[in-house]
């Protein structure tokens, strides 16, 4: 076999080199006794890498092998290469192209590793690399991008994590003004406990380093409770209602333009939960007098007096009978401060 050889390569640096054909060994061979004629090929031994094709060497040899011919001109296949042989024709000339491969370094999940390739894409180095992308992750270079010899793709992992911060909240103070004490006295009558907001955040995490929050939600999960003080009125009575200027009074402070007097029963309640209603409301029996009525409320030696009132609820006890009127007051202390009295009720409207 005749071998020509075109330049020169490494074994372990695969770049192409350029040069003259050389002429690097003839032999010549006998043919057989018997008169048989050998037919001779000729073959071009061409070399791909990275997108570079570079003429090797030229074979002239009796053999059909790629095999053979590589080894007889000393070219040899690294990890990763292959080659595409291209049977003689009727021209007796074929080709051997050798694909060489080439590394590209793939980095994902700390860790780094250098693959052979002999072309393709980015994807196909993450496929080659075994790297599955998250819905998310971040890749350096597109996917579709062809790759080269020292090609460097980094993967981000890229992972949501639901994240809870809670935060106090403040309480109010809230006074409550009564005529159990003394005018100006300052009682506290209940402790103040901060809430609880907790607040819902996305956050976005980066190979594991935090790059993003963003809030969701917001709750308040335990509702702050009003730190109390009741402080003593100088008001005369306890309904927080002032008697308009129409309505005259007599010496013994009973009204003189009113509709009607009953006189009856009277209780007091109180609630701890937020209501529209305050001192000076009271209930009654509605059928009899109805939402909304105006009235005013005194013991008839006037050893008492709650005030100018007005109808604004209503309870069993009222309409069955057994009690007249029900106050409201603005504490409990007061309720039971006032117990249960007999007093004068006026209807003036």
């Amino acid at each position: 076999m005749s071998i020509k050889k075109v330049g020169s390569r490494s074994e372990k640096v695969r770049k192409p080199i350029f040069g003259l054909a050389v002429l690097i060994g003839c032999a010549a061979m006998a043919l057989p006794l018997t008169g048989a004629t050998l037919t001779e090929y000729h073959y071009t031994i061409n070399e791909s890498s990275d997108g570079v094709v570079t003429q090797l060497a030229v074979a002239y040899t009796r053999s059909e092998s790629p095999d053979d011919i590589l080894q007889s001109a000393q070219i040899e296949l690294g990890e990763g290469d292959t080659y595409h042989f291209t049977e003689p024709g009727d021209d007796n000339q074929g080709a051997i192209t050798i694909r060489r491969s080439f590394p590209v370094s793939v980095t994902a999940d700390s860790e780094t590793q250098e693959i052979l390739l002999r072309g393709g894409t980015v994807e196909d180095a993450l496929k080659a690399a075994q790297i599955t992308l998250g819905e998310e992750d971040i890749v350096s270079m597109e996917l579709d991008e062809e790759v080269h010899a020292g090609t460097a793709i980094t993967v981000n992992r890229v992972e949501h994590k639901i994240a809870t911060r809670k935060k106090s909240v403040p309480f109010e103070t809230k006074y409550e003004y009564t005529n159990t004490l003394i005018p100006n006295a300052k009682v506290k009558t209940g402790n103040g406990v901060k809430g609880v907001c907790t607040y819902t955040y996305d956050e976005v995490y980066i190979d594991g380093e935090l790059a993003d929050s963003t809030l969701v939600s917001k709750k308040v999960t335990k509702k702050p409770v009003h730190e109390v003080y009741q402080i003593g009125s100088s008001r005369n009575v306890p309904s927080h209602y002032d008697v308009p200027d129409h309505i005259k009074f007599d010496k013994n402070g009973n009204p003189v333009n009113y509709k009607k007097k009953v006189t009856g029963k009277a209780t007091a309640y109180s609630t701890r939960r937020e209501t529209s209603l305050k001192a000076g409301d009271v209930a009654m029996d509605l059928s009899q007098y109805p939402r909304g009525s105006w009235l005013y409320i005194k013991s008839r030696d006037g050893s008492y007096v709650y005030g100018y009132a007005r109808v604004a609820d209503t309870g069993t006890g009222l309409v069955e009978g057994t009690v007249l009127v029900d106050c409201f007051f603005d504490t409990f202390a007061e309720c039971y401060q006032f117990g249960a009295k007999t007093l004068d009720v006026y209807v003036l409207s």
